[in-house]
């Protein structure tokens, strides 16, 4: 199990992690009764499959629309924009 630690470090994007655990189709580590990755579509640190704050692992839509009949689904960050990315890059590195 891939287990993340977030600690905001400044700029403008905020914090929009909701969680520690990856779930992912074959691996359901979330805190719903359903399977989010399977739900939206994606491998993410699920908590929730509704109300989630963040799915950088979503699908892109050619419009600002976000949703699907399935929920956000879409590529989101909620703390800095509130409409459908076209991409994105999460660069990680080690603290020391």
């Amino acid at each position: 199990m891939y287990e993340i630690d977030i600690g905001f470090d400044g700029g403008n994007a905020g914090d929009s992690f909701d969680s520690k655990r990856f779930s992912a189709f074959d691996s359901d580590n979330d805190d719903d009764s359903k399977n989010c990755a399977k739900t939206l579509g994606a491998g993410w640190w699920f908590s929730q499959c509704n109300g989630i704050t963040s799915n950088l692992n979503g699908v892109y839509y050619n419009t600002s629309r976000r949703f699907s009949g399935k929920g956000y689904n879409g590529i989101y960050w909620s703390t800095w924009m509130e409409e459908n990315l076209k991409a994105t890059k999460m660069k990680i590195r080690q603290l020391n």
